[in-house]
């Protein structure tokens, strides 16, 4: 997703379905990521995702979101507009539902 300069922006494990598959070594469940409400186009340039409006930070799961992320709303009043802030979001997001999902609770319980 990265790679095509698509940022989800609200990644958590609600938006993460599995789906059952019957592979060559047997039945395994695949993941697909769902709602891109919210998600963004970023190309190099920060001002192709300039302006967020507020309404997506508050659609935006907070308890998944990266502390930098946080930081520069709160600072600011919309979100970064660097490529590297907002998809090191949603790999910092990514890794607290890894984290959720393989331990059945969450970080900062």
């Amino acid at each position: 997703m990265h790679r095509a300069s698509i940022a989800h922006c609200d990644l958590k494990p609600d938006n993460v379905l599995l789906e059952p598959i019957l592979g060559p070594t047997g039945p395994f469940l695949r993941p697909l990521l769902t709602d891109f409400g919210v998600s963004r186009i970023v190309s190099q340039q920060p001002l192709a995702v300039k302006h967020f409006a507020v309404t997506h930070v508050k659609a935006a799961s907070m308890r998944y979101a990266a502390p930098e992320i946080v930081w520069t709303f709160m600072r600011q009043g919309e979100l970064s507009t660097e490529p590297c802030i907002i998809f090191g979001g949603d790999v910092y997001a990514f890794a607290l539902t890894l984290y959720e999902c393989l331990s059945r609770r969450r970080p900062w319980q």
